[in-house]
């Protein structure tokens, strides 16, 4: 493990090369007292890991001394690191699961999301098997994101592939005791983030055609209906994304960040229906935009980019770090009160690197 310290807006000397910044797919939330707005004073440490056929890719933690990571390869001794602070380890249980997605809500509650449609659950010592999801008639199955607003409102969203007419994205749902699908989509589909706020969760998923574009689509679940809020057609000029911006929901589209403003109706037979509209708050201009932000707040926000991590303080756009263009996958942080931790992959060599910012004062 190689610890190299640089300032805030310094460029990773040891990474060579990459290839284009990705998004994770995971829900890490913000976690923490909401750090000064706008402050861009971190000092960057980054640690190198190896991990054989594998990368990390996803990240939560309940606080900057208790951090996991990992990634979908490996095998089931290496693909799950814990962060104590002081140094990264490989966990001692062998876990069945690839770690597609991690999220959690202390340090006796994370849940990983993996192929095979495996959910597991870590109670604070050990992790184990909580709910296998293989319906009839399907061969594959892949649990790509999990979120939740409470212990007992935890989504998961993914597809199940049975073959290319048959991809079909799905919402699982626990309520504090068990998994039970909600949804699943009756066109061809794909299901990639979960984001859940205030009782709501915000999809992002794509839609597949055999004779014209694939639609990239944003749905909002609110527990009883989905309702597509916005879609477009997939294109290199821009792309979709759910984020997590203080506590908050926020859809990218393009280049714009937007917040889904809504009511709810109570109807004589005790139902509801949801009615909304997305509303525009602040654009990232910038052509290395990589369509995704998470922050503490819509003045301290983070941003990726196709040539590092840059920063939004709700009036401009600042590099933090920066690499080579396309040559480091960078994906979406998780913050705490005066730290920032993202994890990132070198195409080239595939080593894994996860970078530590600290706020330091003024």
């Amino acid at each position: 493990m190689l610890e190299k310290t640089m300032s805030a807006l310094g460029t990773l000397s040891t990474v060579l090369s990459i290839a284009a910044c990705l998004l994770s797919w995971t829900c890490d939330s913000p976690t923490g007292a909401e750090a000064p707005s706008g402050s861009r004073n971190y000092v960057w440490a980054v640690d190198t890991i190896q991990m054989t056929m594998n990368h990390l890719s996803s990240m939560w933690g309940s606080s900057p001394t208790d951090i996991w990571a990992g990634g979908r390869g490996g095998t089931g001794w290496d693909r799950l690191l814990h962060y104590d602070g002081t140094r990264w380890t490989a966990w001692n249980e062998y876990i069945w699961a690839t770690v597609n997605t991690l999220y959690g809500f202390s340090v006796n509650n994370v849940w990983i999301g993996g192929d095979e449609g495996r959910i597991w659950h870590f109670d604070g010592s050990h992790w184990t098997e909580n709910f296998l999801y293989r319906p009839d008639g399907f061969q594959y199955t892949y649990i790509e994101s999990v979120c939740g607003d409470a212990p007992n409102n935890v989504y998961a969203v993914g597809v199940i592939w049975y073959d290319n007419s048959k991809q079909r994205g799905f919402v699982l749902h626990f309520d504090g005791s068990h998994w039970n699908e909600v949804y699943r989509a009756n066109y061809y589909s794909q299901f990639g983030r979960v984001r859940v706020a205030n009782g709501m969760a915000y999809i992002w998923g794509i839609k597949l055609s055999y004779t014209a574009s694939d639609t990239e689509a944003i749905y909002a679940f609110d527990g009883n209906t989905i309702k597509e809020i916005s879609s477009s057609i997939v294109d290199n000029t821009g792309h979709m994304m759910v984020d997590d911006i203080g506590g908050h929901v926020y859809c990218v589209l393009s280049h714009d960040v937007c917040r889904y403003e809504y009511t709810r109706q109570i109807l004589a037979t005790g139902d509801y229906v949801t009615s909304g509209s997305l509303a525009r708050l602040f654009s990232i201009n910038s052509p290395a935009f990589n369509f995704g932000v998470t922050g503490r707040s819509t003045s301290d926000a983070f941003a990726s980019m196709n040539n590092g991590v840059a920063h939004w303080n709700g009036t401009d756009l600042q590099y933090l770090v920066t690499f080579s263009p396309f040559e480091v996958a960078a994906f979406e942080p998780i913050m705490f009160q005066k730290d920032v931790f993202f994890c990132a992959v070198s195409v080239t060599s595939s080593a894994s690197f996860v970078y530590h910012g600290k706020l330091t004062n003024g």
